[in-house]
């Protein structure tokens, strides 16, 4: 602690040359480029110190008629998960909560197909993604308009797929968890104890729980991408389950955040966390990945914290260089699954060059170009199934011709029929196994593929009874 007190102080000395020293020009210029060369419509970038913010800029446009500015609010995603612990962790200090307890202490309710083993589930375990509740188990809320009590006792059917404390497995359900676990404690909804305790008490003034009240302050339109185009659209918003990934921030609200935990939980004379409770959150077991709140990550050899926030048209990135007392936050009114690492590329870099190394080089080809492809693709697989469907009626000649012959069941069309159920099955199937995503999932987090795969599965389905029927009837 008094190493940890001594660095802060040199913090407070270098505060003002580190700002002269660093680049911003060179910065805002890669980032622009960057931005350009992804067809990202817009992106705001904030740089703090824990004793000021450093720089802030918006790139690209918020609107069609509105440049994207500091104040401008994003949705953020999963960023929304560190203020989720920040909360929990402020229960800790005033003694309401306790790390160690069974979530059942708290949530009597709760349970999973396992009793036993939701039993054996701490908020610790919770907060740092150790629970052995899966991934899957949290993503299928995605576009649904259920409430946070409900998302939460739906948890019910659902297997573990560890032991308590045996594995990290990022799930938005333990923080689903978290949020009804505050709610429970402090009488109050989550939206009123995260204005109250984060955006008040941290003069948040772009910053909000609600989609309509952020829309009024002027939220940056989110795009989705459709092949290599973007399109405005709506995000599918759910306000029951904001401690997961709902919450809409400024880059510079965020910022000011981020400069709370860098200064140990305070800002100025306001207190956000205890120091003991910062700790807890920045502290990785060995090969740890997550540890309250917060996610592991290194830049060449430096020590770095942050967070990465994904929604179907919003993505955000924290990247906390902790030995450099150093945060940078980057909001951009886009993503997509190639979009969301080039993003954080982006986010890397920025951090690289503000602590004088040099930045990495765009990936080529990049995914826009990569998307491109993958339209090319789409259409000619889809010209594939349009003559797959136009063959159909010479198949089921073919199979009138064998049937003539005294050939009940023709090798060839039971394999067809075969690897058309097979296709059904394994689609879907490996989707989730290797994504995580569920087939509605898919088509919340990238609508283009996802109806894609849907469309894809019904030429399936479309022969398969085709064939089915052509086979069955004497």
């Amino acid at each position: 602690m008094r190493r940890v007190a001594a660095s802060l102080a040199l913090c407070m000395l270098l505060a003002g040359p580190l700002s002269a020293q660093v680049d911003f020009a060179r910065i805002d210029s890669l980032v622009e480029a960057r931005r350009q060369a992804l067809s990202i419509p817009g992106m705001a970038l904030v740089i703090v110190h824990p004793l000021a913010e450093l720089h802030a800029q918006g790139f690209g446009m918020a609107t069609a008629d509105m440049p994207v500015r500091p104040d401008t609010p994003f949705l953020i995603g999963s960023v929304s998960k560190p203020v989720t612990a920040t909360v929990v962790m402020q229960l800790v200090d005033r003694g309401l909560v306790d790390l160690e307890a069974p979530v059942g202490r708290y949530l009597p309710e709760f349970t999973l197909a396992d009793s036993s083993h939701a039993s054996r589930i701490t908020v610790r375990h919770l907060l740092a993604h150790r629970s052995g509740i899966p991934r899957s188990a949290g993503l299928r809320t995605l576009g649904t308009q259920t409430t946070l009590d409900e998302a939460v006792r739906s948890l019910a059917n659902v297997a573990p797929s560890a032991a308590p404390g045996a594995q990290f497995e990022y799930s938005n359900s333990n923080y689903h968890l978290l949020g009804l676990l505050a709610e429970r404690v402090v009488g109050q909804s989550y939206p009123a104890i995260v204005q109250q305790q984060i955006f008040r008490l941290l003069g948040l003034q772009h910053s909000f729980t609600e989609l309509a009240a952020a829309e009024s302050a002027g939220l940056a339109t989110g795009h989705r991408f459709w092949s290599a185009v973007s399109m405005p659209g709506r995000p599918r918003f759910n306000p029951a389950l904001l401690p997961a990934g709902n919450l809409a921030m400024s880059a510079r609200d965020l910022g000011t955040f981020v400069r709370a935990h860098l200064n140990l939980g305070a800002l100025g004379d306001t207190t956000l966390v205890s120091t003991a409770s910062i700790i807890e959150m920045t502290t990785f077991d060995s090969g740890g990945r997550y540890a309250l709140g917060w996610g592991w990550r290194t830049l060449e050899g430096r020590n770095a914290i942050g967070h990465s926030g994904a929604l179907d048209t919003y993505q955000a990135e924290v990247v906390m260089l902790t030995s450099d007392a150093m945060g940078i936050v980057l909001l951009a009114n886009t993503t997509g699954m190639l979009h969301l690492p080039a993003i954080r590329q982006v986010a890397l870099d920025v951090a690289r060059l503000t602590v004088g190394l040099e930045p990495k080089d765009t990936p080529r080809p990049g995914p826009v170009a990569i998307l491109w492809m993958l339209g090319a693709g789409a259409v000619v697989i889809a010209a594939l199934w349009v003559r797959d469907l136009m063959r159909l009626g010479a198949w089921r000649r073919a199979l009138a011709t064998e049937r003539a012959k005294g050939v009940r069941w023709p090798s060839k069309a039971v394999l067809a029929t075969v690897l058309d159920g097979a296709m059904l099955l394994a689609i879907p199937l490996g989707i989730q196994h290797f994504a995580g995503l569920s087939i509605a999932s898919l088509l919340v987090v990238q609508a283009d593929v996802g109806w894609f795969v849907v469309a894809g599965l019904a030429v399936s389905a479309i022969k398969l009874v085709v064939r089915a029927h052509a086979l069955a009837t004497k």
